[in-house]
């Protein structure tokens, strides 16, 4: 008997710890991700897909999240659209596709993705004229 209430002990505080703690430190990322939101500093970045995994891309070796995050009732994502502004799915983004990224970089480093354009190639700076996106930013689309 006496062994069992030992292990039970370390279980209960590894729990306490993965639901009071490691949530709050998720929050607190996008607690500064709205915080830059309002202020409007945004990370861009135009560079070809090195590599592509489950929640990120990897764009001159820097690696891009997903954002996926519920606040104030209101659920955010990334928003995936091709140049033209048709919506896609992370599954149609591959390793040289070319990316235009506009996101938010924490204070930490890690970038965060607020929408990400597929390009049918690298565009110079006198062509973004063409394309919306480079110019203004969309209001954030949120689900409920």
């Amino acid at each position: 008997m006496r062994p069992r209430i030992l292990y039970v002990k370390p279980l209960l505080l590894a729990l306490v710890i993965c639901t009071l703690v490691i949530p709050g430190f998720a929050l607190a990322q996008f607690d500064e991700i709205g915080a830059l939101e309002k202020d409007k500093d945004y990370f861009e970045m135009q560079c070809s897909i090195m590599e592509v995994h489950p929640d990120n891309l990897v764009i001159c070796e820097k690696t891009i999240r997903l954002v996926d995050f519920r606040q104030g009732g209101q659920k955010y994502k990334t928003m995936l659209r091709d140049y033209k502004g048709n919506s896609l799915s992370f599954r149609d983004f591959r390793q040289n596709n070319w990316v235009f990224v506009r996101g938010f970089e924490l204070e930490n480093g890690q970038i965060f993705a607020r929408e990400i354009y597929k390009l049918p190639r690298h565009i110079e700076q006198g062509e973004r004229g063409k394309y919306s996106f480079f110019s203004q930013v969309p209001q954030w689309e949120a689900e409920p």
